[in-house]
């Protein structure tokens, strides 16, 4: 069989792992179909809900639960700075700033900027944020930004919606 399939792919002019290539809805709709056929009947709205439910459910989702109030404040500062700038790298002191501002409503006590580079450095460490050193430092999401609100939105509740889905 795997001859054949190497006569086969070798007869296009391109190479064949482009035929094979799938994106990730693609990958998602057909995850999807092989959760909900194993019920022999078509599938209730409650069935794709159950299969969204669990899709959504990645690592990086529970990665992103686990984090700590300040680090979760940390990524909306700068999710809240992204959108306001309208570039994805943005100073560490607009950032900072926010976070600041963040603080103030979401937690008990701002912290200082020393420990407030040690949350910094905790995100940079697990590669949730990238940090440009060059001049000033500038600093950028390493995630997609999409699940990230979504998630911050599911943790923090009604409040830490609206802060994110404001301007």
């Amino acid at each position: 069989m795997l001859v054949a399939f190497s006569t086969f792919a070798g007869t296009f002019p391109h190479s064949s792992h482009h035929v094979f290539q799938t994106t990730a809805e693609d990958r998602t709709k057909r995850r999807t179909v092989e959760l909900v056929q194993p019920y022999r009947r078509a599938a209730r709205t409650d069935d794709v809900k159950d299969v969204i439910r669990n899709l959504q459910n990645s690592p990086t989702s529970a990665f992103l639960r686990s984090l700590s109030l300040h680090e979760r404040i940390l990524l909306a500062a700068l999710l809240k700075c992204m959108r306001r700038a309208g570039v994805s790298e943005i100073p560490w002191a607009d950032v900072s700033h926010q976070h600041s501002l963040y603080a103030g409503v979401f937690a008990d006590s701002v912290p200082v900027q020393r420990e407030l580079e040690g949350v910094l450095d905790a995100l940079l460490a697990a590669r949730v944020v990238l940090s440009e050193a060059r001049g000033a430092r500038r600093i950028m999401l390493n995630l997609e930004q999409g699940e990230v609100e979504r998630v911050l939105g599911e943790v923090g509740g009604q409040q830490w919606r609206n802060i994110l889905a404001a301007e």
